[in-house]
């Protein structure tokens, strides 16, 4: 064997052979294609493309595309030794091309060719400075760019742009005399580099930056290769003695909120639990895990590892005391607590039980529940612990109320502001929506999209209170930022803002139902038609005692009396709206 290389999205292995031969061996089924004299001479390299295509160079100078058949689809001479290649989408001139089908490969020391494989006869082949040595490894990210490490300690990052191919927008010389590997990871934006006994990283986004210098002064010999760890967390080099050295690169964002209370990661082994809303001290949590999971209550903390849990009791001076550690029947993929439950979510199941032994509930005789206790109904996919009631969905669940544009969410919060209970984010990696559930509507229950907000890079949201979202941060720290759907809340741009601004404050505060900061944004644009619009929505939402003091205030004591009348004639026949 010469070379193995696993399938980006199904559990295929691809190895090569000395002779030139191919295996295709498909982990789940445990089937084996065997397909003799793919090429004349030992093969070298190759990468999977997302479409399950499989390109490889060999010894005998020419590049292979095969299906996952091994069938070959094309097969093309290379002038120069293959060395290295990538899968990756390139722009045209009128637009990205469908799927990953451009194949970039090193040819000898000197020359990058970018071949789509469309148009395999007309390769483009891109030669650099001499000055830089040779091509030592090259990598794509964003949106068509590429970055490549030479011999001599430089690194180049070109565009394949139509309009600017090859034309280098960046460079530096990371090390004096020699660069062996470079690593990219755009899960955290991080390019690393090393060469002799140091590893330096750079940011993606200011690439002219060094976030990091790591030199390892054990390693006399030199460092190798450089690999990141999927998620981007861990950072491995290898050395020339035949050492592994791996450094954690950033923590893994680990939160959890109960209330106004966060407890979130810090370090690897600490938890830290704060409430930024009510601006208690903090307490520190020294646990003996490095968790995956971390669930928070009202008065404990929970942290996860596997199928353990540890529990921990937050007590009235401050400290944090270990209370116990269960074991459960699968790999626990969620935590809720509340004041005296946990409920532990494992194979599509959730176990409730009780946190502390001694709690014992008069109304519930047994001190563990595993759900769902019927069958038929679904593996459980979500669930949450409120004061008094576990909820939770499952795959066959019906949706009750359609939310609009909530495609590709990676999670939701609700709003935990008494003011603001009927308000939820839905957020991904990028963008933060804001959503109003509009329980007691005329026309029925709906859910609006009310405004979106951008989140900053790395930013795990987890509370939102009354408009304001705190987020854990990249680094160990919390941000809090007030969302674009809520621009009435900041008192002093109120007062300052133009009637345009004015204007859009009054309708996200109706959207969001918050008629309270309404009335102030009305007395402040002074126009009939806003005060109309208010009564009508106060009305629309059954909101009658806010409707009759704003018809009050125009004036309309028709009104007033009108909407006396409906509230004692819905009080007399147990109707609550109208």
């Amino acid at each position: 064997m010469t070379f193995l290389i696993w399938a980006k999205t199904i559990p295929v292995l691809a190895v090569g052979t000395a002779k030139g031969n191919l295996l295709l061996y498909n982990q789940q089924t445990s089937r084996k294609i065997h397909i003799l004299g793919k090429h004349n001479n030992k093969i070298t390299c190759g990468a999977w493309s997302s479409q399950n295509l499989l390109a490889l160079g060999s010894d005998d100078n020419t590049l292979s595309i095969s299906d996952l058949e091994g069938v070959t689809l094309l097969q093309k001479s290379i002038c120069g030794n293959l060395r290295e290649m990538h899968f990756s989408t390139m722009k045209t001139n009128d637009q990205s091309e469908e799927g990953e089908k451009t194949v970039s490969l090193l040819a000898g020391k000197k020359t990058l060719i970018l071949l789509n494989i469309d148009c395999p006869d007309d390769p483009i082949e891109l030669a650099f400075q001499q000055n830089y040595g040779s091509i030592v490894c090259h990598h794509w990210y964003g949106d068509g760019y590429i970055i490549i490490g030479f011999s001599l300690g430089d690194l180049v990052v070109i565009s394949t742009h139509p309009q600017e191919i090859g034309r280098e927008i960046f460079h530096c010389h990371d090390h004096n005399g020699s660069l062996i590997s470079v690593a990219v990871t755009e899960v955290i934006g991080k390019v690393a580099t090393c060469g002799n006994n140091c590893i330096k990283i750079h940011d993606l986004a200011k690439m002219n930056e060094i976030d990091h210098v790591i030199t390892l002064d054990s390693e006399p010999k030199g460092l190798g290769e450089l690999q990141w760890v999927a998620d981007g967390h861990l950072l491995a080099v290898a050395t020339q003695r035949g050492a592994l050295h791996v450094f954690l690169a950033r923590l893994p964002q680990l939160g959890a909120a109960c209330g106004t209370r966060i407890a979130h990661l810090t370090s690897l082994r600490e938890v830290t639990i704060c409430s930024p809303v009510e601006e208690e001290p903090s307490l520190t949590l020294e646990i003996d895990i490095e968790p995956s999971i971390i669930g928070a209550g009202p008065d404990h903390v929970a942290v996860c590892l596997n199928n353990r849990v540890w529990f921990y009791a937050i007590l009235e001076n401050g400290n944090v005391q270990p209370l116990k550690e269960q074991e459960y029947n699968g790999t626990v993929k969620a935590v809720s607590l509340n004041d005296k439950y946990a409920a532990v979510a494992f194979e599509g199941k959730v176990q409730l039980h009780t946190i502390e032994d001694s709690i014992i509930s008069a109304s519930w005789e047994h001190k563990t529940l595993l759900l769902p206790v019927r069958e038929n109904v679904g593996l459980i996919t979500s669930h949450a612990l409120t004061p008094e009631f576990l909820i939770y969905a499952t795959d066959v669940k019906k949706t009750k109320v359609e939310i609009p544009n909530v495609s590709s969410m990676h999670g939701i919060l609700w709003d935990i502001a008494l003011s603001s209970r009927t308000i939820f984010v839905a957020f991904n990696k990028e963008n933060v929506f804001t959503y109003a559930f509009h329980k007691n509507a005329i026309m029925g229950p709906r859910v609006i999209l009310a405004g979106s907000s951008k989140l900053q890079f790395n930013h795990n949201p987890l509370l939102l209170y009354n408009g304001e979202l705190t987020c854990q941060a990249e680094s160990t720290h919390l941000d809090s930022v007030i969302l674009k759907s809520h621009p009435f809340l900041e008192v002093q741009k109120v007062n300052s803002a133009s009637k345009v601004e004015l204007s859009h404050m009054f309708t996200q505060s109706l959207m969001l139902l918050r008629f309270a900061d309404t009335w102030p944004i009305c007395e402040r644009l002074q126009l009939q038609s806003n005060w109309n619009h208010f009564a009508q929505a106060a009305i629309y939402h059954g909101e009658l005692d806010i409707a009759s003091q704003v018809y009050r205030r125009m004036g309309d004591a028709a009104m007033v009396l009108a909407l006396q009348d409906a509230k004692v004639w819905g009080q007399d026949n147990d109707v609550r709206n109208f």
